[in-house]
């Protein structure tokens, strides 16, 4: 728009001046009135000329002006995008710590149902010559060691087994009779 606005005024000026130079008249009172309509033609570039200038320097300012608001528009633009982007940053940064958040929150809650468990477990440690209910269910050996070929037993939940001894790592060596034997068996489960 400018530049148009410039080569406008430029061209308006060199049209002026070129027909300023083309016209002649013939004979004396003619050369005069040339001379006349030359010198009128002459202060007529000059002032179009003048003008021209004139109108270039507020063209210019007024580009400068445009510039300086289009600068201004652009920093208010990117200061507006650096805030979006700032903004966004944060959003993500909530969110990240958000599932950060409920990350330590579920690992805290799996520690304690761990601690709970560990608490119960402790709980179930039976002192030797009480009756245990069986929670759970669980294979009875011969020896504390946990292997197909030593099974005797497999206690169903609701069965009663009386303490005998505790030993290491859960290991409790417990009496138990059959249904309809009524002969005391000695065994070894581990209840944790």
């Amino acid at each position: 728009m400018k530049k148009r606005l410039v080569t406008y005024l430029l061209v308006s000026a060199l049209a002026a001046a070129v027909f300023a130079g083309c016209s002649k008249k013939d004979g004396g009172d003619a050369a005069d009135a040339a001379a006349t309509d030359a010198s009128v033609v002459e202060e007529a570039a000059e002032d179009a000329g003048a003008a021209a200038t004139a109108s270039l320097e507020d063209v210019a300012a007024a580009a400068e002006a445009a510039d300086a608001e289009e600068a201004g528009a652009v920093a208010d633009t990117t200061v507006a995008a650096e805030v979006a982007d700032e903004e966004v940053a944060a959003v993500e940064d909530e969110s990240v710590t958000e599932f950060v958040d409920e990350e330590v929150k579920e690992d805290a809650d799996k520690e304690d149902a761990d601690k709970k468990d560990a608490e119960e477990a402790e709980v179930l440690v039976v002192d030797p010559g009480t009756t245990y209910t069986v929670r759970f269910g669980g294979n009875i050996y011969s020896s504390p060691e946990e292997n197909a070929a030593n099974v005797m037993y497999y206690a169903n939940p609701g069965d009663y087994l009386t303490i005998v001894e505790r030993l290491d790592n859960y290991w409790y060596k417990v009496s138990y009779y059959l249904a309809g034997e009524g002969i005391e068996h000695i065994g070894y489960i581990q209840i944790q």
